[in-house]
């Protein structure tokens, strides 16, 4: 049965970091996140169908290891989170800024800068000859225009 539970709470995790993904385009990127829960659900099953076999030490260990993992992680991917998601940015440069959301490109774009600092990247179509980059620090909500 526990071995159950920590299937499902490491499921609904899993689930959770793909929901986020798009909100934040996947920023913190959820493959570190991912990494821990899988080998929880692998070895919550393998232990599952072996536990005759398997001594009482290494049960005990591998469960309080999965329970450890499965609150690690939700704790570190929530504190790693940006403030402000793609969607929030674009509305605060669209105030800000007094531009209209139609002028905003569809496509959600990343930059990376030398030092790994993640920025969401916005290019404005103000009108055919004229087009305007903005990044955002989604961390403090700091932004600027870069003119091509």
């Amino acid at each position: 049965m526990i071995y159950f539970l920590i299937v499902f709470v490491a499921v609904i995790e899993i689930v959770y970091l793909f929901v986020n993904r798009p909100i934040f385009v996947n920023i913190p990127a959820i493959q570190f996140y991912m990494f821990p829960l899988i080998v929880v659900i692998l070895l919550s099953i393998f232990l599952s169908k072996r536990t005759k076999r398997m001594m009482r030490v290494v049960k005990q260990v591998s469960i309080t290891a999965a329970i450890f993992i499965i609150i690690f992680v939700p704790v570190v991917y929530t504190g790693n989170l940006p403030l402000y998601s793609y969607s929030e940015a674009k509305a605060i440069i669209a105030k800000r800024e007094k531009l209209l959301l139609t002028e905003f490109e569809e496509h959600k774009n990343v930059h990376k800068d030398e030092e790994n600092h993640y920025y969401y990247l916005y290019k404005v179509i103000r009108d055919e000859e004229t087009t305007i980059q903005y990044i955002f620090d989604p961390f403090t909500g700091g932004y600027e225009a870069l003119n091509e």
